[in-house]
């Protein structure tokens, strides 16, 4: 039966033809087969008497020594593999396996926005907080992960990567970060009154808005946003801080002239935050709200000092028309048509003083 192996197969083929089956001719073992013909014709080589003779004589003196009994004590011992060399395998691996991982977390401490190292420095930092047993400790973990941030801000603008996102990620995760460790230090004095960590967060405040200021020199346009945002964030974060313990020391003496103008766009009211207008509603002269003004939003109530009470009415003779009557009279789309009341300029300011204005302003003016 011909093996399956190609090489075993040769082999085979070839012992047979040695040992005189079949023909070599015109095979691929021809040549060998001749040399193998050739060989056996050659007579064989006897060795000398006196080689003989003296290899016997030096086996037999080396016999003494080989064969003599061996102490055991010198003798390497045979030892079978129990759990307990397993288990310390399987230890020494795990001490290697964590003193790679401690030299990649060494290594990684310095990576920065963009590096290849920077997931495993960020997941390590996750891991630090996620294991802290208290609210106060973890969120000095976050303090300390967000001033890495601008640690990490100011060696990207000094080596000059502006030209992507990572610098204003960079400002984004120390607001988030200083955020959250704030929420984590003001819930934490709620309950306990600890003014310590207060203290050390009005501290952390200050430190940061210094910092702040230093790396808005020269900073690309892409990030000054991202700049005066973290800014807002540590001031709120002071204020909050100083609110709940007016006592504490620490904090921010004083607004950075540069964020000023940022603070200021913050605090300006939105249309959304201004009070809608108050719409004044004329009266007629049966002292019913005139039926022009009756799609208004009435913001005046029904009280009979607010403004429309004191509206005056039409008298008949013109000296009482009502500023919607005047106003009618002075904007007519027929100027042809158009009149004034039939009195001097001066009479009709004094008639807008008297009837209009002073009863408007009459409780508010000396």
């Amino acid at each position: 039966m011909s093996s399956v192996i190609p090489a075993r197969r040769r082999a085979e083929e070839f012992a047979a033809l040695v040992d005189g089956v079949g023909n070599a001719a015109g095979t691929r073992h021809e040549d060998l087969v001749e040399l193998v013909t050739l060989l056996r014709g050659t007579p064989l080589v006897e060795p000398r008497a006196g080689f003989v003779t003296g290899l016997r004589e030096a086996l037999l003196a080396e016999a003494d020594v080989a064969l003599a009994p061996v102490d055991t004590k010198l003798a390497m011992r045979t030892h079978t593999r129990t759990r307990r060399d397993r288990r310390f395998a399987i230890a020494a691996g795990t001490a290697v396996l964590l003193g790679t991982g401690t030299s990649m977390a060494v290594a990684a401490q310095d990576a920065l926005p963009g590096d290849a190292l920077y997931p495993v420095k960020r997941i390590i930092e996750g891991a630090h907080s996620a294991l802290q047993v208290d609210e106060v400790s973890k969120a000095r973990v976050l303090l300390a992960s967000a001033s890495g941030r601008l640690d990490e801000a100011s060696a990207l603008k000094a080596r000059g990567d502006s030209g992507d996102s990572a610098l204003p990620d960079a400002l984004d995760d120390f607001s988030s970060q200083s955020q959250s460790a704030a929420d984590l230090v003001l819930d934490d004095f709620e309950r306990t009154g600890d003014r310590a960590p207060v203290e050390d967060l009005r501290a952390f405040a200050a430190e940061s808005m210094d910092r702040l200021v230093e790396l808005s020199d020269d900073l690309p346009s892409s990030a000054r946003g991202n700049l005066e945002h973290a800014a807002q964030v540590i001031a709120q974060i002071d204020d909050r801080a100083a609110t709940a313990c007016p006592d504490c020391a620490g904090g921010i003496d004083e607004v950075p002239p540069m964020f000023l103008r940022s603070f200021s766009d913050l605090a300006t009211p939105t249309a959304t935050e201004v009070g809608p207008p108050v719409v004044i509603v004329p009266r007629d002269r049966t002292g019913e709200r005139s039926s022009q003004g009756s799609t208004t939003t009435d913001t005046s109530g029904d009280d009979e000092d607010s403004p429309t009470s004191l509206l005056p009415t039409d008298g008949g003779d013109g000296a009482g028309d009502t500023l919607g009557d005047v106003t009618d009279k002075l904007l007519s789309p027929d100027k042809k048509k158009a009149s004034l009341p039939d009195k001097p300029v001066k009479d009709v300011t004094d008639t807008l003083q008297d009837g209009v204005v002073d009863p408007l302003l009459g409780g508010l003016l000396p």
